[in-house]
Protein backbone atom coordinates (compact mmCIF):
# COMPACT_ATOMS: atom_id res chain seq x y z
CA UNK A 1 0.00 0.00 0.00
CA UNK A 2 1.42 3.67 -0.71
CA UNK A 3 1.84 6.46 1.07
CA UNK A 4 -0.74 8.53 -0.33
CA UNK A 5 -3.33 5.96 -0.05
CA UNK A 6 -2.76 5.37 3.48
CA UNK A 7 -2.65 9.18 3.69
CA UNK A 8 -5.97 9.51 1.98
CA UNK A 9 -7.65 7.08 4.38
CA UNK A 10 -6.58 9.03 7.11
CA UNK A 11 -7.95 11.66 4.90
CA UNK A 12 -11.56 10.21 5.20
CA UNK A 13 -11.29 9.15 8.68
CA UNK A 14 -9.82 11.72 10.78
CA UNK A 15 -10.35 14.84 9.05
CA UNK A 16 -8.62 17.87 9.58
CA UNK A 17 -6.56 15.62 12.60
CA UNK A 18 -5.05 13.33 10.42
CA UNK A 19 -1.23 13.50 10.28
CA UNK A 20 0.62 15.22 7.13
CA UNK A 21 1.36 12.63 4.17
CA UNK A 22 5.12 13.75 5.01
CA UNK A 23 4.84 12.22 8.14
CA UNK A 24 2.83 9.50 7.27
CA UNK A 25 5.64 8.12 4.48
CA UNK A 26 7.81 8.77 6.78
CA UNK A 27 6.16 6.09 9.16
CA UNK A 28 5.74 4.04 6.02
CA UNK A 29 9.74 4.19 5.98
CA UNK A 30 10.01 3.22 9.54
CA UNK A 31 7.98 0.61 8.91
CA UNK A 32 9.61 -1.05 6.32
CA UNK A 33 12.75 -1.33 8.08
CA UNK A 34 10.51 -2.90 10.91
CA UNK A 35 9.73 -0.98 13.37
CA UNK A 36 6.74 -1.70 15.35
CA UNK A 37 5.31 1.78 16.70
CA UNK A 38 4.37 4.98 15.84
CA UNK A 39 5.64 6.47 19.63
CA UNK A 40 8.75 8.55 19.29
CA UNK A 41 11.65 6.48 20.33
CA UNK A 42 13.85 7.91 23.58
CA UNK A 43 16.11 10.37 22.78
CA UNK A 44 19.05 11.53 24.60
CA UNK A 45 20.36 15.12 25.64
CA UNK A 46 18.18 17.18 28.35
CA UNK A 47 15.04 16.03 29.15
CA UNK A 48 11.99 18.24 28.16
CA UNK A 49 11.47 19.07 32.20
CA UNK A 50 15.29 21.06 32.61
CA UNK A 51 13.24 24.06 32.18
CA UNK A 52 11.53 23.13 35.12
CA UNK A 53 10.59 25.83 37.81
CA UNK A 54 13.15 24.74 40.02
CA UNK A 55 15.35 25.43 37.24
CA UNK A 56 13.93 28.52 36.52
CA UNK A 57 13.91 29.89 40.43
CA UNK A 58 17.85 28.87 40.29
CA UNK A 59 19.29 30.55 37.66
CA UNK A 60 17.31 33.65 39.00
CA UNK A 61 18.16 33.39 41.90
CA UNK A 62 21.74 33.69 41.15
CA UNK A 63 21.46 36.49 38.18
CA UNK A 64 19.68 38.74 41.26
CA UNK A 65 23.49 38.06 42.96
CA UNK A 66 25.28 38.99 40.28
CA UNK A 67 23.67 39.80 36.65
CA UNK A 68 27.42 39.81 34.77
CA UNK A 69 27.63 36.04 34.91
CA UNK A 70 27.71 34.22 31.59
CA UNK A 71 25.71 31.38 30.19
CA UNK A 72 28.56 28.84 30.68
CA UNK A 73 29.19 30.11 34.41
CA UNK A 74 25.65 29.73 35.15
CA UNK A 75 25.81 25.93 33.43
CA UNK A 76 29.07 24.99 34.97
CA UNK A 77 27.73 26.01 38.33
CA UNK A 78 23.99 24.65 37.91
CA UNK A 79 25.11 21.40 35.93
CA UNK A 80 22.33 22.78 33.52
CA UNK A 81 22.56 22.67 30.04
CA UNK A 82 23.82 25.70 28.53
CA UNK A 83 20.87 25.92 26.00
CA UNK A 84 18.69 25.21 28.53
CA UNK A 85 19.96 27.90 30.77
CA UNK A 86 19.83 30.84 27.39
CA UNK A 87 16.49 29.44 27.09
CA UNK A 88 15.71 30.17 30.96
CA UNK A 89 17.34 33.47 30.50
CA UNK A 90 16.11 35.25 27.58
CA UNK A 91 12.44 32.90 27.49
CA UNK A 92 11.32 32.25 30.90
CA UNK A 93 12.70 35.04 32.89
CA UNK A 94 12.55 37.43 29.75
CA UNK A 95 16.24 38.89 30.18
CA UNK A 96 18.12 40.24 27.40
CA UNK A 97 22.48 40.56 27.42
CA UNK A 98 23.18 44.58 27.81
CA UNK A 99 26.68 45.37 27.82
CA UNK A 100 28.15 42.79 30.89
CA UNK A 101 24.18 43.14 32.65
CA UNK A 102 21.66 40.48 32.57
CA UNK A 103 18.90 43.10 32.31
CA UNK A 104 14.93 42.49 32.55
CA UNK A 105 13.56 43.65 29.13
CA UNK A 106 10.35 45.32 29.73
CA UNK A 107 10.65 47.73 32.91
CA UNK A 108 7.17 47.35 34.94
CA UNK A 109 5.32 50.32 35.93
CA UNK A 110 7.06 50.29 39.31
CA UNK A 111 10.52 50.65 38.13
CA UNK A 112 9.61 53.08 35.68
CA UNK A 113 8.35 55.56 38.76
CA UNK A 114 11.85 54.47 40.70
CA UNK A 115 13.99 55.42 37.78
CA UNK A 116 11.60 58.47 36.66
CA UNK A 117 12.29 59.83 40.84
CA UNK A 118 16.07 59.30 40.69
CA UNK A 119 16.12 61.25 37.15
CA UNK A 120 14.43 64.03 38.79
CA UNK A 121 16.21 63.55 41.66
CA UNK A 122 19.46 64.18 40.43
CA UNK A 123 18.65 66.78 37.42
CA UNK A 124 17.15 68.96 40.60
CA UNK A 125 20.49 68.40 42.66
CA UNK A 126 22.71 69.01 39.80
CA UNK A 127 20.75 71.58 38.03
CA UNK A 128 22.87 72.68 34.88
CA UNK A 129 23.15 76.08 34.59
CA UNK A 130 22.19 77.83 31.59
CA UNK A 131 25.07 78.76 30.41
CA UNK A 132 26.63 74.83 30.17
CA UNK A 133 23.12 74.38 27.38
CA UNK A 134 24.42 77.77 25.36
CA UNK A 135 26.02 77.13 22.01
CA UNK A 136 28.08 80.80 22.00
Amino acid sequence: MSGKVIHDYMLATLGDNAPAYSVVKSWLAKFKHWRNSVEDEHHSGCPKDAASTKNVQIVNDMLKEDRRLSIRNIAETTGIHATTVYRIVSGDLGMKKVSAHWVPRMLTDKEKQILLFFALTFFVAYKPSQRFFSTG
